[in-house]
């Protein structure tokens, strides 16, 4: 049976049906990890618009995320773990019996916050006591209208934010921004088309800074990258290299010798979206694109620093080194082919369900 294919079992004392399917050992492999206490396994995705109040509700924010819920059931789904069988999970869904019931389920994982600014809420996120995602609750959206008073029937524009989270075992980035997409197609067209404009630590605390860059600054990130032939993908890892260094130097300047030396190449790691390499049919529900479809490998790059006359010529000639790295993984025989049959997608298919078989150990 496909890890994707929903099959029904006993029926609910309330005459409404009930489905589930084991996760697949993609999904399992984010799952069993994700239940440490300060796993940062999940999505938070946030989307600032400008619009017509009487368009941005809350009850036609709430009826756009009960059809999301609908057509993309891990939304609504919860896991379900047997006790000691680590390799058994499965996700559990019941199909709302008539649109109030789904109205009225949606609304369960819809907040709505007038009292908090976006990075209050996501410092709230990361770091509650209580979670605002379980296994029970899989995903969640939030609503932060203005401070002030707004007339829900106004035309007048109005800024609002959009937060959408899930777990990251249950989909990935293309499905979470392909989500958000079309909630925002949903709610502007139920008015006749609108268009909407691991930690050692005894104590720990998650930072999630949120940046934002305007269509100028963007335009001239994206042209620089290209002109020095790099994605901004490729110079994120050189940053992310450059900053592990100067923490690894300052570190030391404190006593600190727990890190490894500079001498050592730095590792990291990074996902490779699936889905252009396999068909929709094969891996998820009927009309949906909410799944995840994963597989890794690995940027190694030097761990020293050069001297600060010669750090933007080394910042590109890394760049240039991961935009290889990354090149040659994507074209390599060994990625999942357009065909099961192919040697490249049973040689990653096994590498993904070894990731599975792995990680029940962290489950422990």
């Amino acid at each position: 049976m496909s890890p994707h294919a929903y099959f029904s079992t006993n029926q609910h004392p309330f005459h409404f049906r009930e489905f589930q399917r084991p996760l697949s050992d993609n999904e399992l492999s984010y799952f069993l990890p994700s239940r440490a206490e300060v796993s940062m396994m999940y999505f938070v995705i946030h989307l600032d618009i400008r619009s017509a109040a009487s368009l941005i509700t809350r009850d036609r924010l709430a009826i756009v995320w009960a059809i999301t819920r609908l057509r993309h059931t891990l939304l609504a789904s919860r896991i379900i773990l047997p006790p000691g069988q680590y390799d058994k999970a499965y996700f559990f869904y019941i199909p709302p019996y008539n649109p109030t019931h789904a109205l009225n389920e949606a609304k369960l994982t819809f907040s709505v916050y007038r009292d908090r600014t976006i990075d209050q809420h996501i410092e709230s996120f990361m770091n509650d006591k209580r979670p605002h995602l379980s296994w029970d609750q899989l995903s969640s959206y939030a609503f932060i209208p203005p401070s002030h008073p707004v007339d829900a029937s106004s035309s007048k524009v109005e800024d609002f934010t959009l937060i959408f989270c899930a777990k990251h075992c249950i989909g990935n980035g293309i499905s979470m921004h392909h989500v958000m997409a079309e909630f925002l197609a949903t709610l502007g067209g139920l008015d006749g088309g609108h268009t909407i404009p691991r930690v050692r630590a005894a104590t720990f605390k998650n930072v999630g800074p949120d940046i934002t860059y305007d269509r100028r600054q963007t335009a001239a990130i994206v042209a620089k990258c290209k002109a020095r032939g790099v994605t901004v993908s490729s110079t994120l890892f050189v940053l992310c290299n450059f900053a592990w260094t100067r923490t690894i130097r300052a570190r030391a300047l404190l006593g600190d010798r727990s890190f490894a030396p500079e001498t050592l190449p730095v590792m990291m790691y990074t996902a490779v979206n699936l889905r252009p390499y396999s068909s929709n049919e094969r891996v998820a529900l009927p009309g949906s694109y909410f799944f995840l479809s994963l597989t890794y490998f690995n940027v190694v790059l030097p761990s020293f620093l050069p001297s600060a006359s010669s750090l933007a010529s080394t910042f590109w000639h890394r760049s240039r080194s991961v935009r290889a790295q990354q090149k040659k993984h994507l074209k390599s025989p060994m990625l999942i082919g357009y065909s099961n049959d192919e040697p490249g997608a049973r040689c990653t298919l096994k590498s993904m369900g070894k990731r599975g078989r792995r990680h029940p150990r962290w489950g422990v």
